[in-house]
């Protein structure tokens, strides 16, 4: 027999409604809306925390729902979301966390597609997503309080195993070659440390 648990809700406090104890957006994360637009757009309007995003994104991850959860951290880790959020208790931190997601989720794609053939749309929407992985982990880099946490150099590791993992088997048109990510800098051993 399987066992059930109460629903998970995430409760998004209301700006227009802060002086009441009860004004809230209730989002059930075991059953989140299909529509994602409802979901940024409570999500913007109630200038709800940065965790709160990572939260419900990682909700539709666990349902399956790929497109959505990248939607919604797209979303997050732009500019304007993050600048509004960036000044509050623990948004730097939070900021840091949506950005190594996003990251972290590029290379993960970049991977999948490498391993399902390698068409000149395909080495390009690959290079592409590993472009902007590593524009996401330049900028952490450049916040002085992310210096210190272990995230973004594990996703720089994980961006340049993949890269390695591309020149080896020939994926970004023409090499890799030497990269620095995080301040580390990346020889592919396929190449002897040579130019790819």
């Amino acid at each position: 027999m399987t066992q059930s648990h109460p629903p998970l809700f995430v409760d998004i406090p209301l700006v227009a409604g802060a002086e009441e104890a009860a004004s809230f957006v209730r989002i059930n994360v075991d059953n989140p809306p299909h529509d994602v637009e409802d979901i940024l757009n409570a999500l913007r309007a109630e200038a709800a925390p940065l965790s709160y995003w990572l939260d419900i994104a990682k909700s539709y991850l666990a349902r399956g729902d790929e497109h959505t959860f990248d939607s919604i951290l797209q979303e997050a880790s732009s500019d304007e979301v993050i600048n509004h959020f960036i000044t509050q208790q623990g948004g730097q931190h939070d900021a840091l966390l949506v950005r190594c997601t996003l990251a972290a989720r590029l290379v993960e794609r970049a991977s999948q597609l490498s391993e399902e053939g390698g068409s000149a749309e395909r080495v390009l929407q690959r290079a592409d997503m590993l472009t902007e992985a590593g524009t996401l982990l330049t900028r952490i880099r450049q916040d002085a309080s992310s210096r210190t946490d272990q995230l973004p150099y594990i996703v720089a590791g994980q961006l340049a195993l993949c890269k390695v993992c591309l020149c080896t088997w020939g994926g970004v048109g023409g090499g890799m070659g030497r990269d620095v990510h995080m301040g580390i800098h990346v020889v592919p051993m396929c190449c002897g440390g040579k130019q790819c």
